[in-house]
């Protein structure tokens, strides 16, 4: 997201430029999740032991992934043309 951020402000700075714009700032942003799938969790044994049928339950066993997270910035610039 930083490195996102710091690429619209270079274009905004160079879209004013080009324009002859005295100032700009950013009006508004929006920072959106494109994975909005929840996370899901599954324990065989939670589900034995609400019925009863398990007394021993091992800790369940918890590995990391590489995921890909897309996220996606519309910003709008506001440009003063104004001298």
């Amino acid at each position: 997201i930083n490195e996102a951020l710091k690429s619209v402000q270079s274009r905004a700075a160079s879209i004013a430029n080009q324009l002859n714009a005295k100032h700009w700032h950013i009006g508004v942003v929006d920072v959106s999740n494109q994975n909005v799938s929840p996370p899901t969790q599954r324990n065989i044994h939670f589900n034995e032991m609400a019925m009863g049928l398990s007394k021993s339950v091992a800790a369940p066993s918890v590995e990391g992934r590489d995921e890909r997270v897309s996220i996606s910035i519309s910003v709008k610039v506001i440009l003063d043309m104004k001298d």
